[in-house]
């Protein structure tokens, strides 16, 4: 015998809170003095978090570049959401962690799983500190050297790995052909709540 179990569907809450996730990119570009100098703290004995802190400051971007949105795909979504219950995988801490910088301007898609460029795409691992955690926010932060990344600078990404592995997101902007210097790439991942839902009826 076939019984219906009816379904009931209680009205929506027009005060329900939904979960965003924010992204705000920062370039700041500067010359080659800055590897110089970052080396020279080095050699002084700094630590890397107080050479490369010393030599940003000695060294003043010529150029600073913000963007901001850039989107979360399929496997980055599924990962963080499995961390998030202990489920296994590979964080984005200080030694996994690398932002990536390319050359294509191919659209983003939600099923993308690394930079689109064939060649022209780089890895760069985290700062000394970072990511850093604040109240809402994580920032991820990577030096691109003098000698690293020198093409057309169009599409960025957050991986945990040096290769392979999983990309949280992907944004396609141009950011500026890299020729020389320290370009810093500085990522931030804001969660926000709001009211309603954009993905409301």
């Amino acid at each position: 015998m076939t019984v219906d179990v009816p379904t009931i569907l209680l009205p929506r809450d027009p005060h329900h809170e939904f979960v965003r996730v924010m992204a705000h990119a920062t370039v700041e570009k500067r010359t080659q003095d800055y590897d110089d100098a970052l080396g020279l703290y080095l050699v002084r004995g700094a630590s890397r978090f107080e050479a490369e802190t010393k030599a940003a400051r000695a060294i003043r971007p010529y150029e600073v570049i913000v963007g901001d949105y850039n989107a979360m795909v399929d496997n980055g979504i599924d990962l963080a959401l499995l961390l998030l219950v202990g489920g296994g995988g590979t964080a984005y801490s200080n030694a996994n962690a690398r932002l990536g910088v390319g050359d294509s301007a191919t659209a983003w898609a939600t099923t993308q799983a690394d930079l689109v460029a064939a060649t022209n795409k780089l890895r760069k691992g985290m700062n000394a500190t970072y990511p850093v955690t604040g109240v809402k926010k994580q920032t991820f932060r990577s030096d691109f050297l003098t000698g690293e990344a020198n093409w057309v600078w169009n599409d960025w990404g957050i991986f945990n790995a040096a290769s392979g592995v999983t990309m949280l997101s992907r944004k396609v902007e141009a950011l500026g052909t890299k020729a020389s210097g320290t370009w810093t790439l500085d990522r931030r991942l804001r969660a926000g709540i709001g009211h309603g839902s954009p993905l409301a009826a």
